[in-house]
């Protein structure tokens, strides 16, 4: 199963990566949304005990309406 990486995988790649940083660092929900398939979904838990599951697009609209990620979060804000 040894496939050749080519140039386009190569770059198609690095232009998801890049819009996920890109997306983090500024802020910007739509550039952010661009790197996760549509259909994708966010799992993760609300204090540990009550779990959360939503879709990519959900959470992006969440977090710019709600400023859900705060100061105790070692990432950029998302502008609200």
């Amino acid at each position: 199963m040894s496939q050749r990486t080519n140039e386009a995988d190569i770059a198609a790649v690095t232009e998801v990566v890049r819009a996920y940083y890109d997306g983090m660092i500024d802020g910007d929900a739509a550039k952010l949304g661009t790197a996760f398939h549509p259909r994708a979904s966010i799992v993760g838990n609300e204090g540990g005990t009550k779990p959360v599951i939503e879709t990519v697009p959900v959470a992006l609209r969440a977090a710019t309406t709600r400023c859900l990620i705060g100061p105790d979060i070692d990432i950029p804000p998302v502008k609200c």
